[in-house]
């Protein structure tokens, strides 16, 4: 709900190994008492960690979320579906989307940079824009229409498949699977136009008022 439907940031810290009762009748409260954390040591270290994150939040001038990490992925994601349409032979030209990937890590960048700055020179007022700014970014990349055939599903960069797998540029990634030039281009440049909205939201926060 929060990332898919409403552009809120979200965070998931796990730890992660073998975990073979997963979906058995095994899996339940004895077998983490006796075999999968005996003492609940990892339990407390996981409540650890997430205390510590929450208190850097807490505390924090400004939102530390680093959206040109964010569009570098995207970058990533592109090249991916690029391959992904060469080998079903689709024409799919996605230079405006990179070009908007790129825009967007620049202005991430001085963003965060900006923000740093007023941080050291105890310009409070420019260090609020640029944090109201920072938290409005995952909700330009949102498309009131939705997904194809799935209109719940607003976020353009991240989406589950019906099973338990994610999709990244769900809407694009799905066209080219599907085979659909015409609409894997119309993806491409609904993407480009929230990947815009997002650079745009950034640079409303680095402003003079």
């Amino acid at each position: 709900v929060f990332l898919n439907f409403l552009g809120v940031p979200v965070a998931d810290l796990t730890f992660d190994g073998p975990y073979g009762v997963y979906h058995s009748v095994y899996d339940s409260f004895t077998w983490v008492d006796r075999v999968g954390d005996p003492g609940y040591y990892y339990h407390a270290a996981m409540s650890r960690y997430w205390a510590v994150a929450a208190l850097r939040l807490s505390e924090c001038d400004y939102v530390p979320l680093n959206y040109a990490n964010y569009a570098r992925e995207v970058q990533t994601y592109l090249n991916e579906a690029a391959d992904a349409a060469r080998e079903r032979k689709l024409e799919v030209d996605l230079t405006a989307a990179r070009k908007a990937a790129t825009d967007w890590g620049q202005a991430s960048r001085a963003a965060l940079e900006m923000a740093a700055r007023a941080v050291s020179t105890g310009d409070s007022a420019r260090v609020e824009r640029i944090h109201k700014a920072l938290m409005r970014v995952e909700r330009a990349l949102l498309d009131p229409e939705g997904l194809n055939g799935r209109p719940w599903f607003k976020h353009l960069i991240y989406a589950p498949r019906p099973t338990y797998k994610p999709i990244v540029l769900p809407g694009l990634t799905e066209a080219v699977e599907a085979g659909d030039r015409a609409r894997a281009v119309t993806e491409a440049e609904r993407l480009t136009r929230a990947l815009k909205r997002a650079t745009a939201v950034i640079n409303g926060g680095l402003e003079d008022r």
